[in-house]
């Protein structure tokens, strides 16, 4: 993948490659890269294949792991939003507490230590729970606190940022043409 826009401060790290730099757009992104983002920044990645697009809000920090089946997202801390086109290998964003599996969806994710938002928006979102080792499926359009010991509760006071609400009132005008 490649870094498509940028606004701020953002770092890539690989630890592995001893590599650690400010991207620039179109400055490849490269398996296990950690990339993280300051205050009043974001960074966009798209991956090679346009199937994927992250998007790190400010404060964020995630570690990119590809492999022959799948694409992980680790999410350290802050928050993302991740759109994903239906394609064979399987895409997941990983927090301390969930598995989020994306596929031909786009979700919003905000995670701490104790909890994670989530924000699915075209389509039903599948998490396995690490507390209890157990599957949760999710109804698009609705907000999340999933908490580290798998309690759920939906959440409205949550403010989302507008690009994702921009994205979410787009998903409601196709629902109810």
């Amino acid at each position: 993948g490649s870094v498509s826009s940028i606004e701020g401060i953002c770092n890539v790290e690989n630890i592995e490659l001893g590599r650690l730099s400010s991207p620039l757009i179109g400055n490849s992104i490269f398996n296990y890269d950690i990339i993280s983002s300051e205050i009043n920044s974001y960074c966009e990645i798209t991956f090679d294949d346009r199937a994927t697009r992250i998007r790190l809000d400010n404060n964020t920090r995630i570690k990119i792991i590809i492999d022959k089946y799948s694409r992980i997202i680790k999410l350290f801390n802050g928050s993302l939003f991740v759109e994903n086109a239906k394609i064979e290998d399987k895409t997941y964003i990983q927090t301390l507490h969930n598995d989020i599996y994306v596929n031909n969806n786009k979700v919003w994710v905000f995670s701490s230590l104790s909890f994670d938002q989530i924000f699915p928006l075209n389509s039903h979102l599948n998490i396995y729970n690490q507390a209890i080792k157990s599957n949760i499926e999710l109804v698009p359009l609705m907000m999340y606190d999933v908490y580290k010991n798998g309690e759920i509760q939906s959440n409205n006071s949550t403010d989302l940022p507008y690009y994702v609400i921009q994205s979410r009132n787009n998903q409601q005008k196709k629902i109810s043409m």
